[in-house]
């Protein structure tokens, strides 16, 4: 796919080399995208759109993420393009769950930077997401691990029970130090925060579809409705009732 494709007044405007886009689209199941100043995809690479399941770029340019995506995801992601744009930094190596090809949310690594216009004013974003397999875990300083992918796999299957630091020690044969410690060099945060973390995503996009409050604070682990509005807040940027008013379909 050639970027001369969707030519505008965006790129006409950027410092962006054409070359860039042939680099990706060669790179085997790399996933590559490029959103103005409006949240809007202006490129989007053929294995990106294959992985929406869509068929053709027209399906996807000029639009949001929420405009193709289940509302959870799509929240998330425009929390960090509005990081990566507001201080002009560039947002790397995120664990993250992206919806696959098969329309399951899979886990993936996702880098977004910023797009500077000729006059040095930030235009917009690029990124990459690349599904996350087991020879994928790195802890930045090279070393790989199978046993990161068992960990995230193991929180996927188990996020709706009772999933506590010391259930996963037990399962995977670690002391709570050892095992904290090997999670935090290689996803760049703590076991408990990762879970809560996950936890948001999954009760917003389960609320929408039960409209209970309390009852999905229950279901994903949540002492109480008071600690799960206090963790929703703190992801989501608004409570879980803010939430639900307006992203519920009518």
């Amino acid at each position: 796919m050639n970027i001369s494709l969707f030519q505008n007044d965006f790129f006409s405007n950027i410092n962006f080399d054409n070359k860039i886009v042939a680099l990706f689209d060669s790179i085997d199941r790399l996933c590559f995208f490029v959103k103005n100043r409006d949240f809007q995809i202006v490129y989007a690479n053929p294995y990106l759109i294959e992985m929406y399941n869509l068929k053709e770029a027209k399906s996807i340019i000029g639009k949001t993420d929420h405009d193709i995506l289940d509302t959870y995801l799509a929240d998330k992601y425009r929390i960090d393009d509005i990081k990566v744009m507001e201080t002009g930094k560039p947002v790397m190596n995120i664990i993250e769950l992206v919806l696959s090809q098969s329309g399951i949310p899979d886990w993936f690594i996702t880098n977004k930077i910023p797009v500077f216009s000729k006059n040095g004013e930030i235009s917009g974003l690029m990124g990459t997401m690349k599904h996350v397999t087991a020879s994928d875990m790195d802890d930045g300083n090279g070393n790989k691990s199978t046993f990161m992918y068992e960990v995230l796999s193991y929180i996927a299957d188990n996020i709706e029970d009772r999933l506590t630091i010391r259930t996963m020690t037990d399962h995977f044969n670690m002391s709570e130090r050892s095992f904290e410690k090997k999670f935090k060099s290689y996803l760049k945060m703590t076991p408990k925060n990762f879970i809560i973390k996950y936890r948001v995503l999954k009760a917003s996009d389960y609320i929408l579809k039960d409209g209970d409050i309390a009852g999905t604070a229950q279901k994903y682990g949540f002492y109480d409705q008071s600690a799960f509005t206090k963790q929703f807040k703190a992801h989501m940027h608004m409570t879980p009732l803010q939430y639900l008013k307006k992203y519920k379909k009518q």
